[in-house]
């Protein structure tokens, strides 16, 4: 399912981020939920904008390559003009933590 998103979706935390693509995308979630990065794709002007975000907040390129690199989604979608910002969400993206019975 792809998702329209807007810059200011863009310009956030990656855990924001993963609930802004959900929300946009009607897909219910709560505090049990995690999201999987492996199954979600965006393009280059997505990933720049978290980039941003991140180097706003004071982080170095080598935090936020690690981070992207560990939690971040893949830029590998074709953007447009028209469409700059995509986000592409793959059966599994959202899975709900095992709840404990103690």
């Amino acid at each position: 399912m792809r998702v329209i998103l807007t810059q200011e979706d863009c310009r956030c935390k990656l855990v924001d981020f993963y609930e802004t693509v959900a929300k946009r995308a009607g897909i219910k979630f709560d505090d049990n939920s995690m999201f999987d990065c492996r199954k979600i794709l965006i393009t280059k002007r997505v990933q720049f904008e978290i980039r941003s975000y991140y180097h706003e907040q004071g982080m170095t390129e080598e935090e936020i390559g690690i981070t992207l690199a560990q939690y971040g989604p893949k830029a590998s979608l074709q953007e447009t003009l028209e469409t700059p910002y995509i986000a592409e969400i793959q059966d599994g993206f959202i899975t709900e933590y095992p709840r404990s019975s103690v």
